[in-house]
């Protein structure tokens, strides 16, 4: 019988945090679920960690590309959604947690929901884990949107606006098939908003539900994706990411949105570009 949620984590060289990811999955109130562990060919102890993880628990299965190479986290997810099992999905990166209640919580507003509803979006907290850092630890929040069932294109608008307005991976929960009919529907994009490009496919097709609840912790810390971006700031023109723009412009070329959307992404990305040439010309 199939579980009722996959769980997927990629992992490359993640030692130093995948055992505490693993027992984050193993601690769930929710037992009806399976872990796959993804290694992104990793040259460290990770394998052998998650090796041993498998061997104790038959509810999680271990993964590796077939040339042990490094692919990068959008094919590691891929591979990991193509071989998951379960009804609903969610991938959690290796160094971070799921609170206790997560799974539960959330699979149960999808039972609830229908499937019009293509996928449960949760708070997560921003563990300032690394003192180095500086920082404190801060939760996110859906507002000015109102918790339970939302639009997918009033959301997908204020995605578009709006750069830090981003779900959490670690607390969303997908309907799996909708997920990979999705991420399936014409070109995606790699790197640097890989997340964003398939979350837009998302929200452009269903409605989402917002659980105003902290289900999951994002552990800031020198690699954290999070941390990188924020370090590249020669990258960045008076607040306008040049990553972004060149998102925003693939985005506008390639993605199948309706037509108040594609003026919303047109009309933020002649700001964002107009505000990158002012910056430039050092007026």
């Amino acid at each position: 019988m199939s579980p009722r949620v996959s769980v997927v984590i990629c992992f490359f060289n993640g030692a130093n945090f995948l055992a505490e990811a693993i027992g984050s999955v193993r601690a769930q109130d929710f037992r009806d679920w399976e872990l796959l562990l993804v290694d992104d060919g990793s040259r460290d102890s990770s394998p052998a960690l998650a090796r041993a993880a498998a061997d104790t628990d038959p509810r999680i299965r271990c993964l590796a590309h077939p040339d042990g190479a490094n692919h990068g986290l959008a094919a590691s997810r891929k591979l990991g959604a193509d071989a998951a099992r379960g009804e609903y999905l969610l991938f959690l990166d290796h160094d971070d947690l799921l609170a206790r209640e997560a799974l539960a919580r959330m699979a149960a507003v999808l039972d609830a929901a229908g499937d019009g509803v293509a996928a449960v979006f949760a708070c997560t907290l921003f563990w300032a884990w690394d003192a180095a850092l500086g920082g404190s630890d801060e939760a996110s929040s859906f507002a000015p949107f109102a918790p339970g069932r939302t639009v997918g294109r009033a959301l997908l608008r204020d995605l578009i606006r709006f750069d830090s307005r981003h779900p959490a991976c670690c607390s969303t929960l997908h309907r799996r098939a909708a997920f990979i009919a999705a991420r399936d529907s014409g070109p995606s994009w790699d790197g640097m908003y890989e997340d964003t490009a398939l979350l837009m496919k998302i929200l452009a097709r269903a409605d989402v539900w917002l659980l105003e609840e902290v289900l999951s912790s994002y552990r800031m810390h020198r690699d954290s994706m999070c941390n990188r971006a924020q370090a590249a700031g020669e990258h960045r023109n008076d607040g306008v990411s040049r990553d972004r723009l060149r998102f925003l412009r693939w985005a506008l070329r390639h993605l199948a949105l309706d037509l108040r959307s594609r003026l919303v992404l047109a009309w933020t990305l002649f700001k964002g570009e107009a505000r990158a040439r002012w910056s430039a010309s050092g007026s």
